[in-house]
Order: structure tokens, then sequence, then C-alpha cells
């Protein structure tokens, strides 16, 4: 079997000295075979330093949007009177498709009485119907049916 021996005519940088030779690497001296390992090892160390660009990307970008919705739950929380007025609950809803999907809820907190909301916040729930394309006709029979059990919570009728 033949030895493969380094080609004297091309020049090479000598190795650092933490790094392994040619022969340890690859089991050759020849040029070509520790081109081929280094430039392998070029690739993978590029592969991996974008895997781990990439990683800490997205977890920044997850952490930013944790962040933000954190925020938004706050600003939620302080405009629907989160705890004193509403409470938070967790419920599942059967969607039309018929998938289950579970979300979280402002529930009225017990002591405050039944009534219709007022024009500003009714107008302000009616824009983020439109905004989101829902069906208005859903907002204004909970309106409705809010209305109903007002009045016979008040002992009148509508």
């Amino acid at each position: 079997m033949e030895k493969n021996t380094p080609n004297p005519t091309i020049p090479t940088a000598a190795p650092a000295a933490t790094a392994p030779t040619g022969e340890e690497l690859c089991g050759s001296t020849n040029i070509l075979d520790t081109v081929h390992l280094k430039n392998l090892v070029d690739d993978l160390s590029k592969l991996y330093a974008t895997f781990v660009c990439t990683k800490v990307a997205r977890d920044s970008k997850i952490a930013a949007e944790k962040r933000l919705i954190e925020a938004i739950r706050a600003n939620l929380d302080r405009y629907e009177g989160w705890p004193s007025f509403y409470g938070k609950e967790q419920m599942d809803f059967q969607l039309e498709s018929g998938e289950t999907v579970s979300a979280m809820v402002y529930v009225m907190t017990p002591g405050h009485e039944l009534g219709s909301p007022s024009g500003y916040y009714y107008a302000t729930i009616e824009e983020g119907y439109h905004d989101c394309g829902f069906d208005t006709a859903i907002l204004n029979q909970a309106r409705e049916h809010s209305e109903e059990l007002a009045a016979q919570e008040q002992g009148s009728s509508p």
C-alpha cells in the first residue's frame, strides 16, 4: 500500500499548537485529504454557528413575543377591571368545525348588577368584532340577553 505524502511544492501553514495534524485527523498527510477535512470542519462549524445564531434569534423573538403578550394581557386586565370587576377563567369552546379550543375569558365577579354596557364600551367591542371579521349579530344577541337578565334581576320586564 502506497503512503500519501505532502506535495513539497504547495506551501502549508504550520498547524496551531493545539490543532491536530492532518495525519491525526484523517490518517493521512496528503494535503488534499487535509484540505478536504478542514473544509468539512469549517462547513460544519459555519452550520453549527448558523444554527446557534438562528436558535438565539428565535429564542430572543419568542422571549420578546412573550413579553409583548404579557404587556397586552396586563393592559387588558386593567381595561377589564381585573380582578375587582372581572375574574379570569379558562373555558373550552366548540367551534363550528367541531374542534374544541380552550380560551381564557373574563367573567364578572359576584356583587355587581347586571346591565347593558355603556355606549362607549359596546362601540369598542363592536369595533373589535368588525376588525376581526366577527359576526356582530352574535354581539347584539349577547347584549340583548344581558339586558333581559338585568331586567329579570331587577324584577321588571325588558
